[in-house]
C-alpha cells in the first residue's frame, strides 16, 4: 500500500482515478475546491478529502506521500475563455506549489493535447514542436499555462532530481463528465436525450480521438507505477479518430432521438485534427486503450439517463 495524493480528485478524471487507487488498496488523500469537481463523485469514498484549492499552502503535508497525481487545473473551454488571466496563474502557480511541497514523491503532472495546437503532422508525437499559435486568440491561454507546467516539472527533474512524469491527456469521455464547460461528448448526449438541437461549431469535419476515462486512468497509473518514466512526456489517449458530425449522428441514432443537428459559426479558434501517437507510452508501459466509441457512447448515455 502506498500513500498517494491526488489534486483535483473530485473532478471527472480525478474521481475515477481515486476509485482505481482505492480499489488497489492505496491510502489516498484528495484536495479539490469543487469549482468543477463534484462532491457526489467521491460519495462513500474512503479517501481523505480536503476542500482546498491548488494555491493553498500545502506545507502541512510536506513530503508525506509516495506518489502525487496533479490533476487540479482550470479546465473547459468556456471556463478558460471567461478568465484567461486566472487560468494562467492558477495552473502555473498550482504546479509550482505541488513541486515545492513534495520533492521526494514521484509526481505525475496532467498536461494536455491542446499543446499541439493546429499541427498537421499526424499522429501527434511527444517530440513534435508545440504550436500554441497566436496570442491574439485567447483560446491558447490554457495550452500556454500547461506548457509552463511542463517546463516547471522538467526543470525540477533536471536541476533537483524530482521524479516528474508528464502526461498529455487527449479528449477523455465517460460517466461523470458534464457538458457545462464545453465538453462536446456529454453535451451531444444530453441534447439527444432531451430531443434538443445538437449544435456543432464549425463544419463538423474536424476530428477527435476520444478515450474512455477508464483507459485514461489506466494510462496514468501505468506511467506512475512504471520505473523509468521520470523526466519524460507521454501522450495518453486513444488513437482512433472520428469526425464530430459523425459522432453526433451516432449518438442521435443510438438514442433514436428527434434532435436536429445544426452547424453553427464559432468565434473560437478551431483545431481540425487531434490524433495521438501511442508508440512511446506503449513501449514504456505496454499501454493499449480498450474501449471503442460505441462503448463510450453507451456508458455516457447510461450515466446521463440515471442522473
Amino acid at each position: 500500500m502506498s500513500k498517494i495524493f491526488v489534486t483535483g480528485g473530485a473532478g471527472f478524471i480525478g474521481s475515477h482515478l481515486v476509485d482505481r487507487l482505492l480499489s488497489e488498496g492505496h491510502d489516498v488523500t484528495v484536495i479539490d475546491d469543487f469549482s468543477t469537481g463534484h462532491r457526489e463523485n467521491l460519495e462513500g469514498s474512503k479517501a481523505t478529502v480536503y476542500d482546498w484549492n491548488i494555491l493553498t499552502d500545502l506545507t502541512i503535508l510536506y513530503n508525506s506521500f509516495d506518489y502525487v497525481f496533479h490533476l487540479a487545473a482550470v479546465v473547459g473551454v468556456k471556463k478558460v475563455m471567461s478568465n484567461i488571466e486566472r487560468t494562467l496563474y492558477v495552473n502555473a502557480q498550482g504546479t509550482r506549489n505541488v513541486l515545492k511541497t513534495f520533492p521526494s514523491a514521484k509526481i505525475l503532472i496532467a498536461s494536455t493535447s491542446e499543446m499541439y495546437g493546429n499541427s498537421i503532422a499526424m499522429p501527434l508525437r511527444e517530440d513534435d514542436n508545440v504550436l500554441v499559435n497566436t496570442t491574439l486568440s485567447p483560446r491558447w491561454g490554457y495550452a500556454c499555462s500547461k506548457l509552463m507546467c511542463e517546463y516547471e516539472g522538467l526543470a525540477c527533474y533536471r536541476q533537483y532530481g524530482t521524479k516528474v512524469v508528464i502526461a498529455r491527456i487527449f479528449n477523455t469521455v465517460g460517466p461523470r463528465q458534464v457538458g457545462d464547460y464545453g465538453m462536446v461528448f456529454p453535451r451531444f448526449v444530453q441534447c439527444a436525450l432531451n430531443n434538443e438541437t445538437i449544435n456543432i461549431y464549425g463544419d463538423g469535419t474536424q476530428t477527435r480521438s476520444f478515450c474512455h476515462v477508464k483507459d485514461t486512468v489506466d494510462g496514468l497509473c501505468k506511467l506512475m507505477f512504471t520505473d523509468g518514466t521520470e523526466g519524460q512526456v507521454f501522450n495518453v489517449g486513444n488513437n482512433k479518430e472520428i469526425e464530430i458530425r459523425r459522432l453526433a449522428q451516432f449518438i442521435k441514432g443510438r438514442l433514436h432521438s428527434k434532435s436536429e443537428i445544426k452547424l453553427k459559426h464559432s468565434d473560437v479558434a478551431e483545431i481540425f485534427r487531434r490524433q495521438p501517437s501511442l508508440k512511446k507510452i506503449w513501449e514504456f508501459t505496454g499501454y493499449v486503450p480498450e474501449y471503442s466509441v460505441e462503448q463510450m457512447i453507451n456508458d455516457v448515455v447510461e450515466y446521463h439517463r440515471n442522473v
